[in-house]
């Protein structure tokens, strides 16, 4: 089938290309053919180590070919990688100057998740899951065993006719299928409250995008009328599973279908030798239609599905549509030999005419004359506009000078937050006075202003969103400085640093992010020892640690105020519960690598070295500032042995030695071995169980994502052939 579909496309492009004449006197023809056999021994994780490489069955043998024809009138270029394996690229590029050009193109892309999970379920790949029995097995070796993994396969063809000069049209078509199997959660609180399931969940997903323009080019003037859509598919709507305790089906949804048009408008007018205007516009559509015919809710501990109560949703059927407006103005001149500027505008804004589904709560029905509250999904909508400046100068002494001041003003449908706005400041400074010497230097500033809540959000969740903010639209204040310098000294030294601060702050914020620094320093260099050898190097550095301060509070105690004395009650009698808690998460990472060239026959066989090594470190540190919480929750627990060492911690090491064997210039012999560890600790993953919890909450993982680490050896020889 691979080389099916190799041949094809060189048919295509042959058939467009009548007049092409391999033996033209002034021809020439070019290319390239490798194969690579490659043996790896796993012990671990297979999964992670080819992460997204078609090697979990011990290697392989690989193959890549390019071609490059070219003359006065025609080019044919041709490349394909990975031929009959899961990542395998074919690319097809040919034309005639002038007149037309095609491009075709065909990959594949495999994501390896986790090999050997296990589930109680049989039916795993489809979108209906049962186990035998009447409730699942607790004894995991009985489990099914499968793969959770995901292949994509993309196919695509891109036209462009310049027959009509100065007049050309421009389409493309693009299809992608993804198929596989991916975990989901879900809370099996429908028909067995109480209960977590991690899922196989089918992947059968088919996205195609069609794109055409026609436009007219020739200056002083450019533009040009596009056309967009795109259709996602997908073949299974609702992921059907057998209840944990019960013979009862649960559902949960998997991804809609969904539809995609946007019609644009873009040119560009020289309006003088200096300065250019363009103008960007499109209106877009989005629609998804959604049967909410397998929905459920839940009273007490019985179901209630809503085909037996038609009055508990206003509508079965959900109808998406979203409509979205994007306007963009910029103008750039250079007035004077000196400057160089740049203005933009740019305007975005979405208009959600989807249904609004109303629902009874039957958690809270009383009579039949008052059924309880009504839920209506609200409709998020929102509009963006940025204006600015750019300014670059060219100062005496061989300095430049690059200044920018951007406006943005958000405004969404959102009760907690609903407008933000920010100013940024940027400056940044360079020097180009020695060919030796690049020093740079930045600065930015980012203030973001914020609107309060709504009055609705004050009266919802006993008034959280008065302390609350959620750091994605608070008010804060960022300021980022960097600096690097390149250097080199000598024709055979190069060496380089750079670092770069951030400090954020938010300042309004009483319950939630407080701040986030980042520290990062970067080192490299290289040095060439003669004709003999070359070394290179580098090291990394990045610090992170953000702060968090926030309260718990039930139902009962309603208390949200941070300011309020914090109190637990112990008795249990009202259940009365409120403190305030912290979060200081640290995240330090260090990476470093040096590689060796020797050359041992210069010019013909070099031994290269290759060692690289990272680690990183997550640190949680939480602490409760009331100690008759940290009593209730557990007798021996204090401020000390609750934090969380093993947050996200990983190191990987990585050693290469390469024999590169050139037994002419045409033919290049490749030989060698690489061994590498991954070793992976989070307290989330660590003595991980796939069932746990008693009495009636029993929890059934799967095993996604667990187990990452691994030790890898690999050992490779590949042969290389030029013409």
């Amino acid at each position: 089938m691979k080389i099916t579909i190799c041949s094809y496309m060189m048919l295509i492009l042959l058939f467009l290309l009548p007049g092409v004449n391999a033996f033209a006197a002034d021809s020439t023809t070019e290319g390239e053919i490798g194969s690579a056999a490659v043996v790896t021994d796993v012990n671990g994780s297979k999964a992670k180590f080819s992460e997204y490489m078609d090697e979990t069955k011990g290697g392989g043998l690989y193959s890549d070919v390019k071609l490059h024809y070219d003359n006065d009138d025609y080019f044919l270029k041709f490349k394909a990688s990975d031929i009959g394996y899961k990542t395998e690229d074919y690319q097809l590029d040919g034309g005639m100057y002038g007149k037309f050009k095609a491009d075709l193109f065909y990959n594949e892309i495999i994501h390896n998740i986790t090999t050997d999970a296990r589930s109680p379920y049989m039916g795993i790949g489809s979108n209906t899951l049962f186990y035998q029995g009447a409730s699942p097995s607790q004894n995991t070796s009985t489990w099914n065993v499968f793969d959770y993994s995901t292949e994509r396969k993309q196919t695509g063809v891109d036209f462009r006719v310049d027959l009509l000069n100065p007049f050309y049209v421009d389409f493309s078509a693009q299809s992608e299928a993804r198929s596989g199997i991916l975990p989901i959660g879900a809370n099996t609180g429908m028909n067995s409250p109480g209960n977590f399931i991690e899922l196989p969940a089918p992947t059968n997903y088919t996205t195609n995008n069609f794109r055409g323009e026609i436009g007219y080019a020739a200056k002083p003037v450019f533009a040009a009328l596009n056309i967009f859509y795109s259709n996602f598919s997908n073949e299974n709507h609702v992921l059907y599973y057998e209840s944990i305790k019960s013979p009862l089906l649960d559902t949960t949804t998997l991804a809609p279908d969904n539809d995609y048009w946007r019609l644009g408008f873009k040119s560009s007018v020289q309006l003088s030798p200096d300065t250019r205007v363009n103008v960007s516009i499109s209106n877009a559509r989005s629609e998804s239609n959604f049967d909410l015919l397998t929905s459920y809710l839940l009273t007490g501990t019985t179901v209630v599905n809503l085909l037996q109560s038609p009055n508990s949703l206003s509508s079965t059927a959900f109808n998406g549509r979203k409509d979205i407006q994007n306007y963009s103005f910029v103008l750039t001149s250079n007035p004077v030999s000196y400057l160089d500027a740049r203005l933009f505008a740019t305007y975005y804004k979405t208009k959600n005419n989807s249904d609004q589904i109303t629902a009874v709560d039957v958690n809270n029905t009383t009579t039949a004359s008052a059924p309880g509250f009504l839920f209506t999904n609200g409709l998020f909508d929102y509009s963006r506009g940025t204006a600015g400046i750019d300014l670059g100068f060219r100062l005496p002494d061989h300095f430049h000078l690059d200044i920018a001041y951007h406006y943005t003003d958000l405004d969404r449908s959102r009760d907690d937050i609903p407008e933000t706005n920010d100013d940024v400041y940027s400056a940044e400074l360079r020097w180009n006075g020695l060919d030796i010497l690049l020093p740079k230097i930045s600065y930015q500033k980012l203030q973001r202003g914020a609107g309060g809540p709504t009055a609705q959000a004050l009266t919802d969740n006993y008034g959280v969103d008065e302390w609350l903010k959620a750091f994605d639209a608070a008010k804060q204040t960022t300021d980022t400085y960097k600096a690097s310098v390149d250097f080199f000294p000598l024709d055979n030294l190069d060496l380089g640093v750079a670092y770069k601060y951030r400090n954020t702050n938010y300042p309004d914020t009483v319950l939630g992010m407080w701040s986030r620094n980042t520290n990062e320093l970067d080192v490299y260099g290289g040095y060439a020892i003669g004709s003999f050898a070359r070394v290179d190097a580098y090291f990394d550095l990045e610090n992170i640690k953000t702060y968090t301060f926030l309260r718990y509070f039930n139902s009962t105690s309603k208390d949200p105020n941070p300011f309020n004395p914090s109190y637990v009650n112990l008795n249990g009698i009202s259940g009365n519960t409120a403190y305030n808690w912290d979060m200081a998460l640290k995240d330090d990472t260090f990476e470093y690598g040096v590689g060796l060239d020797l050359y041992l026959m210069p010019k013909t066989l070099t031994l290269r070295l290759q060692y690289d090594y990272v680690n990183s470190n997550g640190n949680d540190d939480l602490t409760y500032f009331s100690q008759a919480a940290l009593t209730a929750l557990n007798p021996a627990a204090n401020n000390s042995n609750i934090d969380t060492p093993d947050y996200d911690d990983y190191r990987k090491s990585a050693f290469t030695f390469t024999f590169i064997y050139a037994i002419s210039k045409s033919f290049i012999l490749t030989t060698g071995a690489s061994f590498e560890r991954y070793e992976y600790s989070d307290v989330s993953l660590n003595n991980y169980q796939y069932v746990f919890g008693s009495g009636t909450s029993i929890n059934y993982l799967s095993g996604a994502y667990a187990n990452p680490s691994y030790n890898a050896s690999v050992a490779f020889l590949t042969a290389r052939y030029k013409f």
